[in-house]
C-alpha cells in the first residue's frame, strides 16, 4: 500500500509539473511591394509545424532564453528528436499548395516557438504561419 502511493505521488508531481512556454517572432523576409490592386490574397492563416522529444537532464541549462524551449526546458535535455524550423517552414509550403509557375508570395510570415516542459521529458513545437498571395502579372 505504502508504494502504490508513493507511485502515485510521484507520478501526479510529474504531470502536474508540466509548463507551457509560447514566444513569438516575425521572419526576416525580402520586401515585396504590395501596390493597390497588384495582388489578390488566396489564403490566410497557413500553418506548417514541427515538433522534437528532449529527454531533461539534472544539469540546469545556462540561462532561460528565447530558444530554451527548444533544449528542453530550463534543466537542459538530451535531444530524440528536434524541432526543426526548415521542417515548419517545409509543411507549410506543402500545405500552401502552390503550383509551379503561378507569380505567389508568402507575406506576413511569422514563427511561434512553444513547448510543453515536463519534469523528464520536454516537447518542443515550432509553429511558421503566413499568408500567401498571388499577383495579377497584368498589373505592373
Amino acid at each position: 500500500m505504502k508504494k502504490l502511493i508513493i507511485a502515485l505521488a510521484a507520478s501526479s508531481l510529474a504531470l502536474v509539473s508540466c509548463t507551457t512556454s509560447n514566444i513569438h517572432q516575425s521572419l526576416a523576409q525580402p520586401e515585396i511591394q504590395l501596390t493597390e490592386g497588384n495582388y489578390q490574397v488566396v489564403a490566410t492563416q497557413i500553418t506548417g509545424s514541427s515538433v522534437g522529444l528532449h529527454v531533461a537532464t539534472l544539469i540546469p541549462a545556462s540561462g532561460y532564453d528565447v530558444r530554451s524551449a527548444l533544449n528542453g526546458g530550463p534543466l537542459g535535455g538530451i535531444p530524440i528528436k528536434a524541432a526543426s524550423e526548415s521542417a515548419a517552414i517545409d509543411e507549410l509550403y506543402q500545405n500552401a499548395g502552390i503550383q509551379r509557375g503561378r507569380a505567389t508570395a508568402f507575406i506576413n510570415m511569422r514563427t511561434e516557438v512553444s513547448g510543453l516542459n515536463c519534469v523528464l521529458f520536454a516537447f518542443p513545437k515550432i509553429t511558421v504561419k503566413a499568408d500567401l498571395i498571388e499577383f495579377d502579372r497584368t498589373r505592373p
